[in-house]
């Protein structure tokens, strides 16, 4: 019996949650740098993440991806940075729901990839194993996908063919094409690939598309300084 399908109430708390998560998903050389996130540095480039997501209804998934050195996350008033394994945060990520349908993981009832918090402890911890066991292969191809930067850029280009059947990843993934691109040395086609980006928008609400020409030159002048900075490091 599923954990929805349980009639047992009893809240687990967060500080449990993530001992259950912490328990449970094991990967070699991967270490704690959160309470919902797992991490393993690859290269100066590039960490491997596991992270386990909140979603709503007190469920809970887990997400795999990469944080990426050369990637800013903030840009509206000045240029931020996550370069630590502290600070590593999902770049270039996937989660059960964006899987292509050949996997054949979308067919599984949402309560195979969504341990609840309501049902206790023990529940949660079946629940979480259960997902661990399907998803343990997927994830670990996945990592050895992206071991370096022409891995990441295959990946991203993969997502940017997608049709996704959920919200849309921040950042996109092509927005993670371009700065590869120009971190690989190709700053040509990324600032041409990032202009894009510019004019067009993608669909997602942080990164809309700029309302007057001036906003469109400040953004691209603020993305653009560290890509030359990345290329010439190249």
């Amino acid at each position: 019996m599923s954990a929805l399908e349980n009639n047992h109430w009893q809240i687990v708390p967060a500080t449990k949650i993530y001992e259950i998560f912490h328990k449970v998903v094991k990967l070699p050389e991967f270490e704690v740098v959160g309470r919902n996130l797992l991490a393993k540095q690859v290269s100066t480039d590039l960490v491997h993440l596991v992270n386990l997501a909140a979603y709503k209804g007190a469920l809970y998934g887990l997400r795999w991806g990469v944080s990426l050195s050369y990637v800013p996350h903030r840009w509206e008033k000045e240029l931020r940075w996550h370069r630590s394994l502290k600070s590593a945060r999902l770049d270039l990520f996937d989660e059960p729901m964006d899987l292509p349908p050949t996997l054949n993981l979308a067919k599984q009832p949402l309560d195979q990839f969504a341990p609840c918090a309501l049902h206790g402890p023990e529940a949660f911890e079946r629940d979480l194993t259960r997902e661990w066991q399907i998803l343990h292969n997927t994830i670990t191809s996945w990592f050895e996908r992206v071991a370096d930067l022409h891995g990441i850029l295959a990946m991203s280009e993969e997502q940017m063919e997608r049709s996704w059947t959920g919200p849309h990843h921040w950042p996109p993934p092509s927005l993670i094409h371009s700065f590869t691109l120009a971190r690989m040395g190709n700053l040509e086609r990324a600032t041409k690939e990032l202009q894009n980006i510019t004019d067009t928008g993608v669909h997602e609400t942080k990164f809309p598309p700029p309302e007057g020409s001036g906003e469109g030159v400040i953004l691209i002048c603020r993305l653009e300084r560290p890509m030359v900075s990345l290329h010439r490091a190249a």
